[in-house]
């Protein structure tokens, strides 16, 4: 394998595992924006207000996406 052989491989691999973080990042996001008033609604289920329902609705987002991740 000769030097220009592996400078191609190696940036379509470096393209490929962009894209492939990027992409799996948008899907995501997308994920947590349409169920976001979900997780907004279990710290209004426990009444917590301020940045106690801020933390309280990003810990139960990480609950719900850690294995997903």
């Amino acid at each position: 394998m000769n030097t220009l052989d592996r400078y191609i491989l190696r940036q379509f691999l470096l393209n490929f595992v962009i894209l492939f973080a990027v992409m799996t990042l948008l899907i995501l996001m997308l994920d947590f924006i349409m169920q976001l008033d979900e997780f907004v609604g279990r710290a209004k289920y426990l009444e917590h207000t301020g940045f106690q329902a801020f933390v309280t609705t990003m810990l139960t987002a990480a609950d719900f996406y850690g294995p997903n991740i």
